[in-house]
């Protein structure tokens, strides 16, 4: 559980580290 919950916790990082570089 903990694995999975990081493993979201890193793609929702990602996504939000690519939204801003697409605003950019």
């Amino acid at each position: 559980m903990n694995e999975i919950k990081a493993d979201a916790e890193a793609d929702l990082s990602v996504r939000q580290e690519n939204s801003l570089k697409k605003s950019l």
